[in-house]
């Protein structure tokens, strides 16, 4: 049993000889099959029109001034601004005008175009961009990162001179899109600064203003004068204490010489030219009346003495009475004048002394209320300060921006910022990029022999027929005793010479037309014959 197993395991693999067999059964389906499916893509790789790129490549070159001495306005990397102004340039309405100018997409026949839309699908397969990139130290952080240096621009199309052209059309729009947009921001963010500026600096004029207000109004409370109020009142003060300690004793002298007045004849105390004390009307009065009293005990009435005496008391009474009238206003007695004019003297001095006590007090009262407004006034005061240092630092901060921004606008518009520069510019195409006949040729042949293959195995799986002792000892259930080859007749060797003969002519037409058509429609021969020479 276990013979038997092997016996049948060995009858379903195959040899070499087994598969020359099929073969050489086989070979002429295989042959023909193979020349179809070969003769159909060499037709494809011939036909298949050729589509030539004409292809730009356009270098990111840093700025000419460093980077320490003027900033660039233009924060954005390389590969994030390439792609913008693609988005930007590649819009629908940018490549129907750029396909109207060079004629492309339109029907042959009718001249028609078709959609926006569909335009600009074509167009992108048709459009290539590859950014190349190299490892850099990146000038913003220092480190060192992968950053795009170049980029290429690469169009397809059936005819070598329009891919030239819309390829060096693209590339002109992606230099001047560049260039304006560079501009354009470094322009925005100038006037954008500007703005920034005349704002803070109306802002900073305000607050100016509102501080001179506030100086008017609270001026002298201001925390710098805090010291001179300080000063000044603690100056009135003491003068303060010196004029009440005057005035204490000038009412103190006053209550003095209100005393010796008091002791004192106003009239009284007459002093003669010859500087003797003189007798006032009163005290002669007196003293004749005395002299009288004395005299009338001695002599009579009607003696000269007596009746002088009498005269001059007459005289001297009507005197006094005059002198009294007088005596309230005016005093006679020179000590009591003098006392009377210190008396004047010292009032004098005490209302100047009082009056200046008045404004003293007035003016201690009003450093007293400075001080007591001084933190209240230094609070708001350091407040209306504080914001208008902040605002002076924001406004002297932008407006440096604002001059960066100025020297970054006169370099983008000069060209000498981070640019795009043409390296190579779009060269016509010679030889077509696609299709690649060769690789279609020799996928043809794999795919021409992998089919006649498979057809001959085909056949050979529905083929009941017998071909070999195998097959005959799998059926009879045990070996022939002898095995005869296969005879050919006559009649299938003349089949087999013509079919040869028809074979080696399929062959020659197929060459000779795979000649004619890359001579016409590849290169010429005598040129392909001298580039084969040339690589021996």
């Amino acid at each position: 049993m276990n013979q038997a197993v092997q016996f049948d395991f060995a009858e379903d693999e195959m040899s070499l000889k087994d598969y020359v067999d099929v073969a050489r059964r086989r070979k002429w389906p295989m042959l023909l099959t193979m020349c179809v499916v070969a003769a159909c893509t060499l037709l494809a790789a011939i036909l298949l029109p050729a589509k030539y790129t004409s292809q730009a490549t356009i270098q990111i070159e840093e700025q000419d001034l460093p980077r320490e001495f003027v900033t660039s306005t233009i924060t954005s990397y390389a590969a994030q601004q390439i792609q913008v102004i693609s988005q930007r340039l590649l819009t629908a309405e940018s490549i129907a005008s750029i396909s109207d100018k060079f004629g492309l997409f339109r029907d042959p026949d009718t001249g028609q175009r078709p959609p926006a839309t569909v335009i600009a699908e074509q167009f992108r397969d048709q459009l290539e961009l590859d950014l190349l990139s190299a490892d850099v130290i990146d000038p913003r952080s220092g480190r060192p990162q992968e950053a795009t240096i170049a980029f290429t621009l690469a169009f397809e199309h059936s005819n070598p001179r329009t891919a030239q052209n819309v390829t060096n059309e693209l590339v002109t729009l992606f230099l001047n899109e560049s260039l304006r947009t560079r501009t354009e921001r470094a322009e925005n963010t100038e006037a954008f600064l500007s703005s920034q500026a005349a704002s803070l600096s109306e802002e900073l004029k305000q607050m100016e203003q509102a501080i001179a207000d506030f100086k008017r109004i609270n001026g002298a409370a201001l925390p710098e004068l805090y010291q001179y109020n300080l000063s000044s009142l603690e100056r009135r003060s003491s003068e303060l204490s010196e004029v009440d300690r005057r005035l204490r004793e000038l009412s103190a002298r006053k209550v003095e010489l209100v005393g010796e007045m008091n002791l004192r004849n106003p009239n009284g105390g007459l002093v003669g030219s010859d500087g003797r004390a003189l007798m006032s009307n009163t005290d002669q009065l007196t003293a004749l009346r005395t002299e009288l009293s004395q005299k009338s005990t001695v002599y009579h009435d009607n003696h000269p003495d007596i009746r002088n005496l009498r005269r001059q008391i007459s005289e001297l009474e009507n005197a006094t009475v005059v002198e009294a009238e007088d005596s309230l206003t005016t005093s006679t007695n020179p000590a009591f004048i003098l006392l009377e004019t210190q008396l004047g003297a010292v009032d004098a001095e005490i209302n100047g002394f009082e009056t200046k006590r008045a404004e003293l007090r007035d003016r201690v009262s009003y450093f007293e209320s400075l001080l007591s407004r001084a933190p209240t006034v230094e609070q708001d005061y350091n407040s209306l300060i504080r914001d208008y240092q902040t605002a002076q630092a924001r406004y002297q901060d932008v407006k440096g921006q604002e001059r960066a921004a100025e020297i970054s606008e006169n370099m983008e518009s000069e060209r000498r910022g981070e640019r795009f520069t043409m390296i190579e510019a779009p060269s016509l195409p010679v030889e077509p990029t696609s299709p690649n006949r060769p690789a279609i040729v020799l996928i043809g042949l794999v795919l021409a022999f992998g089919a006649g293959a498979g057809l001959a195995f085909l056949m050979e799986a529905f083929d009941s027929s017998i071909h070999a002792e195998q097959a005959l000892t799998r059926i009879m259930g045990a070996p022939p005793f002898a095995t005869v080859g296969y005879i050919t007749t006559q009649a299938e060797k003349n089949t087999t010479r013509k079919l040869r003969l028809l074979f080696v002519g399929a062959a020659g037409v197929a060459l000779l037309t795979f000649l004619v058509l890359v001579h016409f429609l590849i290169r010429p021969l005598d040129i392909v014959w001298f580039q084969f020479l040339g690589m021996f």
